[in-house]
């Protein structure tokens, strides 16, 4: 057996422990110090191990372990590094008392998971014990410490500390041992190690007393096996079920062990009254009265838990005794009963009666007609409002017809569902329970009421539609046998039947068969007769059909069914349903009757639907059910061959923009080619499945080697890489790939999908058509993004967001003729961060709509007060950035309307700029809206122009009034006109087209007078200004405005 991480830290601990008895001077003194680092290092690496789910409880648990240590290199450091005796108290005294009611926080933590509710039966019997040990401990080790003369007021209260902290902690392990639910092995450890320092603690105490203790005595080892048992237990895997809500029922449990342990408690406080009398010691009256009240107190409280418990069982058994009453004065009339209407009476009446405890109940009676549920009879409270309902079992829920079919009691707590069944009249609660006669759904008893009904009733309505049922079924046979006068009736009926009735000897001979075996099987009339009917079955089937039949001769109670494969005449096999009837004592039958129902389509359809749970409906691919299931068959057999199992993650690029531009159709055409395309590349062995999307993984069994895998994985995007013949057109499309392969045996099939999946999104940040390898970097790196996705949802209200603001200039003059306003994050933690590492977080979040809507308001009021505050800039224009996130939003326009009212601002002196990203999504409802906006006077812009969509077919349509030529174009200005061709067209295809032309990242005078040669007008970069505060803004506007009219800037 491969050794686990707790065993190994346990059999180390133990080894070092016998060492630093063999050692002595300095080097003992430092061996000691390792116990306590290392269980912190223990406790720290089984936190992230493990996984608990509460992660609170360990965290107070290594804080009151790294006390202990401190407390240990306080020690460690008078003796060694100061060579004298720690003085008493001393700051290590500190430590040590801060750590006791640290552990105690940790243990109480622990117990409350565990146990949410309030389990005082635990709380009380921890208290018995503790008090009891208590009494022993303040006679025994208090009262000396508190009458030692030698002893100073501080040391006095130190040394009575100690003992009284140790009871704390006896009593935080009492309470969490006696929770209820499943001891397990970390429960064990953790308790084993406070028994451990508690004997310890007190037998030093006593030692200190007697002045028998010596540093590095044998004593040492409690103190230290503790600490090998505080390290074992977060390293144990059962860890995290210390901070799991218990499943057990809670209750006041009194077990014989504990019994005798809350009798031996108790009777620890007249002990030592008994010894000390024995012994002819001073009595401690006031210490032995007070621990005599305290128990006598806390032992009336138990024994009042129990006695409340005790009455409610008692309440129970009573009103499982009056059920039981109910149910069998019930079976005297419904056996006594003529017709359906007197079993409905009897029925309702025993419902209202098993219910009596819940106000308002009102019961009904349902039947089952042509695929309907009509109300067939009803009492109680209003009870006339659903006298003629009816529903169609179609439109129940889907829950609802399942539970009905399992022929058990089940509760509805749900108005809305029940307003479906009975309408308006509907009760918050009901209690419906299915009818079955011969098998078959008959009808439903509901009973309803506004209350919730008592734990036990599901099971007596069981028992009372049992006893219905027999009634209806006694009440339809006895229609039956007198509607069958003649057996030529009979015969009709048999002959009629779909199903191939066989009557059969006990020897199963046949000696009639119905003409329906022609039908079904191809055998002629009486073609079957004188044969067995194990002639015509599968070989396979044989032993099953005798034991069938002769289980059944003879057998009363429920028809059992039993499944066979009987031969055709054509030599094929059918898949059977029987049902066996025992009739030999019959005189009109006297055989054993065989009702045979040819189930082929129902089996065909049972294994579509298996199909259909494992298969991707649109690509036939295995799903993420049955990838998981054979990663985890995969994975338990690495163990054996000593093979990589590698999953690889796999997300087609620019799906959304196929989807978008062609249509679902052609999107869905192209899911299918990349699955074909994928199970063409790799081998039979491997699996690749469909996940939903346009995502897809493969399973990569027996890789050799990361080459191997890497090899693989190339090859994949290779050939994705390939044109995709679409309705004529040739689609290209890469894909984003990542990839995970099992470090152990020990890990799991969700790890690993998990681990791919990550590198598959890390692959997809670094750039389309491409592949990683997971690491354990990039789990670090995605819990920071999930870190900072969740720091964005607070950081608008924490007003963490700041605006800084970049002129835009008159290339000509330098005069600032409009002011972009550009986003901040100003982090707690991180510092500022830049708009490209959060806006896309903010933009997938939603959190760029109310983001968006602060900055429009910010920078438009801005913007107003620098138009009043600087003279000859009334008509600046302020530059808002605008996602397409924003433009989907319903009232986005009304947004921008109620901002320019309440800021002021003209709203000519706005410009929105948006990327041409916006046709992406709902390309005429963005026109729409952006149409909308311009009716306001609002400008509208396209940004970074030429870096995305680059249509030239929406500039006609899209209602903008410019474009902002994208900094990569400006950069090639100044060294060639070969190098700004683009930028050119851009600029000459602006004003063809009466659009205004701004060039963004203008960094060089060279860049700016090519610029103006070409009539661009307008630009912005680090030439004019680099993004500024609001005071630096109006630093500049104030030099603007000072400046002569028509002066250049150099």
């Amino acid at each position: 057996m491969r050794p686990t991480p707790w065993r190994v830290y346990f059999t180390l601990g133990v080894v070092t422990l016998v060492v630093y008895f063999l050692l002595d001077g300095v080097a003992q003194a430092t061996l000691y110090q390792t116990f306590g680092a290392a269980a912190l290092i223990a406790i720290v690496v089984g936190i992230r191990r493990n996984r608990p789910s509460r992660l609170l409880p360990w965290l107070v648990f290594a804080t009151a372990v790294l006390l202990q240590l401190a407390g240990d290199l306080t020690y460690f450091f008078y003796e060694n590094y100061l060579h004298v005796l720690a003085p008493f108290p001393s700051a290590a005294d500190a430590f040590y008392l801060s750590s006791f009611p640290t552990f105690a926080a940790a243990l109480f933590l622990m117990a409350r998971a565990h146990v949410p509710e309030r389990d005082w039966a635990s709380v009380i019997d921890a208290v018995i014990i503790a008090s009891g040990v208590g009494v022993l401990t303040w006679i025994y080790l208090v009262v000396p410490y508190a009458d030692d003369p030698g002893l100073t007021l501080l040391e006095r209260t130190t040394s009575i500390a100690y003992p009284l902290m140790d009871l704390v902690i006896l009593t935080a392990t009492l309470r969490l041992a006696v929770t209820p639910g499943t001891r397990v092995p970390a429960l064990n450890l953790l308790g084993l190690s406070f028994v451990v320092y508690f004997v310890t603690d007190i037998c030093y105490a006593v030692m200190l007393l007697e002045g028998t203790y010596r540093s590095g005595s044998l004593i040492d080892a409690g103190w230290l096996f503790a600490a090998v048992l505080w390290g074992a237990t977060p390293l144990h895997p059962s860890m995290r079920k210390l901070t799991e809500r218990s499943s057990s029922h809670l209750e006041n449990r009194l077990s014989a062990k504990r019994l005798i342990l809350l009798a031996g408690a108790s009777l620890l406080v007249p002990g030592v009254m008994g010894v000390q009398i024995a012994r002819d010691q001073p009595l401690h009256g006031p210490v032995v009265a007070a621990g005599s009240a305290v128990l006598f107190c806390l032992v009336l409280g138990r024994m009042f838990g129990l006695m409340t418990d005790l009455s409610a069982s008692v309440d129970k058994y009573r009103q499982a005794i009056g059920r039981e009453r109910t149910l069998r004065r019930t079976g005297a009339k419904l056996a006594l009963g003529q017709g359906r209407d007197d079993i409905h009476a009897a029925t309702l009446d025993a419902s209202i009666q098993l219910a009596s405890g819940v106000p308002n109940v009102r019961a009904s009676v349902w039947t089952t007609t042509g695929g309907y549920l009509a109300v067939g009879a009803t009492a109680g409270h209003q009870s006339n409002m659903v006298k003629h309902r009816s529903a169609s079992l179609s439109e129940l829920s889907q829950s609802w017809t399942t539970a009905l079919l399992a022929g058990r009691a089940f509760r509805v707590e749900d108005g809305v569902h029940m307003e479906k069944l009975v309408g308006p009249a509907r009760k918050e609660n009901a209690l419906i329970v299915p009818l079955n006669v011969l098998d078959r759904l008959a009808g439903a008893l509901v009973v309803e009421a506004n209350t919730p009904f008592p734990d036990g009733l599901n099971d007596a309505f069981d028992a009372l539609a049992s006893q219905v049922g027999l009634s209806l079924e006694g009440v339809a046979l006895t229609q039956d046998l007198l509607e069958r006068k003649s057996e030529a009736r009979f015969r009709s009926l048999v002959q009629s039947s779909s199903d191939v009735i066989l009557i059969i000897e006990p020897d199963a001979t046949i000696h009639y068969q119905s003409s329906s075996a022609t039908r079904i099987l191809g055998y002629k009339d009486e073609e079957m007769i004188g044969t067995k009917v194990m002639d015509w079955l599968h070989p396979d089937d044989c032993e099953v059909a005798v034991a069938y039949i002769g289980g059944s001769i003879g057998r009363s109670g429920a028809v059992i069914t039993s499944e066979w494969r009987l031969k055709r005449r054509d030599d094929s096999w059918v898949q059977v349903e029987v049902t066996c009837n025992d009739l030999l004592l019959d005189p009109n039958v006297a055989g054993v009757v065989l009702t045979i129902r040819d189930i082929s389509e129902r089996k065909a359809f049972e294994e579509e639907l298996t199909r259909l749970a494992f298969h991707d409906s649109l690509t036939a691919l295995p799903n993420r059910a049955l990838f998981k299931d054979r990663v985890e068959h995969a994975i338990a057999r690495i163990e054996r061959t000593g093979e990589l199992v590698t999953v690889l993650f796999l997300d087609i690029d620019d799906f959304k923009s196929v989807n978008d531009t062609m249509g679902h159709v052609t999107g869905d055409c192209l899911l299918r080619a990349v699955g074909e395309r994928l199970s063409q590349t790799l081998r039979p062995a491997d699996t690749v499945a469909r996940f939903g999307g346009d995502e897809f993984a493969v399973l990569l069994e027996s890789a050799k080697s990361e080459k191997g895998i890497d090899d693989v994985a190339k090859r994949i995007l290779c050939e994705l890489c390939l044109p995709f013949a679409l309705d004529g057109t040739d689609v290209f499309v890469g894909a984003s790939l990542g990839a995970a392969s099992t470090g152990s045996p020990q890990m799991t099939a969700d790890e690993l999908l998990h681990d791919a999946d990550i590198a598959m999104y890390t692959a997809k940040g670094r750039g389309k058509n491409t592949y990683a390898t997971f690491d354990t970097g990039m789990h670090t790196a995605a819990l920071e993004r999930m870190r900072l996705k969740s720091d964005l949802q607070r950081a608008l209200d924490a007003q963490e967001f700041v605006l800084d603001y970049q002129p835009i200039v008159a290339l000509r003059t330098g005069e600032i003729r409009g002011i972009e306003a550009l986003v901040r994050w100003q982090h707690p933690e991180h510092g500022l961060i830049p708009p490209m590492e959060f806006i896309a977080l903010a933009e997938e979040t939603g959190i760029i709509v109310a983001l968006g809507r602060w900055v429009l308001q910010k920078a438009c009021l801005q913007g107003r007060l620098w138009q009043i505050e600087f003279p000859g800039h009334e008509s600046l224009v302020i530059h808002v950035n605008f996602s397409a996130r924003q433009l989907q939003e319903a009232g986005i326009v009304d947004d921008v309307a109620r901002v320019l009212l309440e800021s002021r601002l003209d709203p000519r002196c706005l410009c929105l700029e948006i990327t041409e990203s916006v046709l992406m999504h709902n390309r005429e409802d963005s026109i729409l809206k952006l149409q909308q906006l311009r009716e306001l006077g609002v400008r509208i812009f396209v940004d970074d122009f030429g870096t995305g969509y680059s249509s030239l077919s929406y500039l006609d349509t899209l209602p903008i009034d410019g474009l902002k030529i994208d900094k990569s174009f400006v950069d090639h200005m100044g060294s060639g006109l070969d190098d700004s061709t683009l930028t050119v067209a851009v600029i000459k295809l602006s004003r063809n087209l009466n659009l205004q032309p701004i060039a963004e990242g203008i960094e060089t005078a060279e860049q700016a007078q090519r610029l103006r040669g070409l009539e661009c007008d307008l630009g912005q970069g680090y030439l004019f200004a680099k993004p500024l505060t609001p005071e630096e803004v109006a630093g500049r506007l104030t030099l603007s405005a000072s400046r002569p009219s028509g002066s250049s800037r150099k």
